[in-house]
């Protein structure tokens, strides 16, 4: 009798290891399904990416005014990210924001030991406050900004990196700047010292990057249909980066026309570094951290939202700022600045055909090695390519079409937009930032404040009322009821977005409709009805379950003006009995 016993106890043991394990290192839960194809897939997307990692790590070195040897040093937070986090293809390292937000707090008369010390500091304080949230729940914390407010900040803070690499592409010495006004205005004065090779070169690396991306890629995803266009574009970017190095290291043409090269690089790999007391105290900018960290937590937690809704994963958002902020304390001891999940990489890794972590463990390996054995290739890169790689890939942040999208479906969500946009370009990064994200909660206010007549404040359910949406359930006929609050915006969405899946996964056989009753619904803002018609779009039990009962005459117009009266069955009230008299008033108004 004991034999059976001991067995189980051990096999109780052992399961409780591991599952202590896989709590610690997510990725664990993936090895048991892993086989030799998610292998090979994954080794070809982590080549990918570290290509692509490296060449916009040095574009974005440039960025943050530091060495260029810094790009390789990301390979440390990388490989720590890639063990903790519990998302398959977020993909970090270096990023366009924080890199320009670092170059700005850097004074151009450091040295580049004093700069890099500097930025370093800037990781751990940012790694120790993203834990800190992390363990406190604070990974949350971006569903309180807007995805509006956040798709005009980053196309303004594009425009901005944009203008202050002009003088790279033009072969103009000129200082950096939050302003992208100021920065234009120092070019223009200063170009009497236009060098016609660089600008030439640049011009013609810009026009090589359209063509590939528009068409060369579009045409090679058509014939290999196997490959996606973001994987062609890779490599077209690479290509010409490695092709004019050679030229340049074979014919020496920078000297010969004055152009600026990358120049020596350090090959050693760095070692783990404690930080002095002077540079602690010189880098305790509350300012310029809080802002750090705000730009990791949005960026990233976004990201890794929007790669597992497409891959139909969970994750768990506090677990990825706390491993984000481990790698950044990690990416400190080897003098990296702040570490952030980056789209455009985490987009080629997902692409490429990534199933696992183990694609950007390979990354970071690659990354690692790379700084041994191109240290002398890249010395001879020039710098006019490096900033024209930079434009390129903030130019995938300029969000017009969306600006134009809003514009036609909702004025006020325009002018948020529009707002978030100006903000950085006028105020700078920093309290553009701040700006944009008061200016989101105008619209909230703004209808809050036309309701307040009709709503009861002393009553203890009018916050309910206003802004949660609450959940019952009626048996006859069998149906899930989600009352919808009078004001349904970006944040009370989210929750709405993920108990309607959470039902949608039990309810094939259980009810028959989950039904949404918009009867108090006064403001419904762009975001919402965004993430209602992606979950129409996207699951066919949704439109055969839905149902949109109570719909006041307004909502009623924007639906059928983006057509999701099509996706799901919509229902008006009927009656006096619905509201009263000045209520519905109210709503038509």
């Amino acid at each position: 009798m004991q034999q059976p016993n001991l067995r189980e106890s051990k096999q109780t043991l052992l399961s409780s290891r591991t599952s202590y394990l896989q709590t610690i290192f997510p990725s664990l839960k993936w090895l048991s399904s892993y086989d030799l194809f998610q292998f090979i897939t994954d080794i070809f997307a982590g080549l990918t990416v570290g290509l692509v990692c490296s060449v916009q790590g040095l574009s974005y070195s440039l960025l943050a005014r530091l060495p260029q040897s810094v790009s390789f040093h990301f390979a440390v937070p990388m490989f720590v990210e890639a063990l903790l986090s519990s998302s398959r293809n977020l993909i970090g390292g270096p990023v366009a924001l924080v890199s320009l937000n670092v170059g700005q707090s850097i004074s151009p008369q450091w040295t580049s030991f004093t700069a890099l010390e500097l930025a370093s500091v800037y990781s751990l304080y940012v790694g120790l406050l993203l834990i800190i949230l992390g363990l406190l729940g604070g990974g949350h914390l971006s569903k309180y900004v807007s995805p509006t407010v956040i798709l005009g900040f980053t196309s303004a803070v594009a425009i901005i990196i944009i203008c202050n690499e002009l003088g790279a592409l033009l072969g103009i010495s000129v200082l950096q700047s939050a302003y992208a006004w100021e920065v234009v205005g120092l070019v223009f004065r200063s170009l009497y010292q236009l060098n016609i090779s660089s600008t030439l070169l640049s011009v013609c690396i810009l026009i090589y990057f359209y063509v590939s991306k528009y068409y060369f890629s579009s045409y090679l995803q058509r014939v290999f249909q196997s490959v996606h266009a973001s994987i062609w574009y890779s490599f077209f970017m690479v290509g010409i980066l490695i092709t004019i190095t050679l030229v340049n290291w074979m014919t020496h043409f920078s000297s010969h026309f004055g152009m600026e090269v990358v120049g020596s690089v350090p090959q050693a790999f760095p070692r783990f570094r404690l930080p002095g007391m002077e540079a602690l105290k010189d880098a305790f900018r509350l300012r310029t951290i809080s802002t750090l960290t705000l730009l990791v937590l949005i960026e990233s937690t976004s990201i890794a939202l929007s790669l597992a809704s497409k891959q139909q994963y969970s994750i768990n958002l506090n677990r990825e700022v706390t491993s984000l902020g481990l790698a950044n304390i990690f990416g400190g001891f080897v003098q990296c600045y702040p570490f952030a999940a980056s789209f455009s990489r985490s987009a080629v890794n997902a692409n490429a055909g990534a199933k696992t972590p183990v694609a950007q463990i390979v990354a970071a390996l690659f990354l690692a090695f790379a700084s041994w054995g191109l240290a002398g290739f890249i010395s001879f890169i020039p710098k006019c390519l490096l900033a024209s790689i930079i434009c390129v890939s903030v130019s995938g942040l300029i969000e017009w079409e969306e600006w134009r999208r809003l514009y036609r479906l909702d004025v006020a969500e325009w002018l948020v937009f529009t707002a978030s946009f100006l903000a950085p370009l006028f105020f700078g990064s920093v309290l553009g930032l701040g700006l944009a994200i008061l200016v989101c909660y105008l619209p909230i206010v703004v209808s809050l404040w036309r309701i307040l007549d009709f709503v009861n404040i002393w009553n203890v359910d009018w916050w309910k009322h206003c802004f949660v949406v609450w959940k019952e359930e009626r048996r006859e006929p069998r149906q899930v009821v989600f009352r919808l609050p009078q004001l349904l915006f970006f944040i009370n969405a989210i929750s709405l977005q993920r108990s309607m899946k959470e039902e949608l996964e039990k309810v094939e056989n259980a009810v028959d409709n989950v039904v949404l009753d918009a009867s108090l619904v006064v403001y419904m803002d762009v975001v919402a009805l965004d993430m209602l018609e992606s979950l129409l779009r996207g699951d066919e039990i949704a439109r055969q379950k839905c149902v949109l009962e109570n719909v006041p005459p307004r909502l009623l117009v924007v639906l059928n003006r983006r057509k999701l009266d099509e996706l799901v069955r919509v229902s008006v009230p009927h009656g006096d009995d619905v509201r009263d008299d000045e209520y519905r008033d109210l709503l038509q108004a």
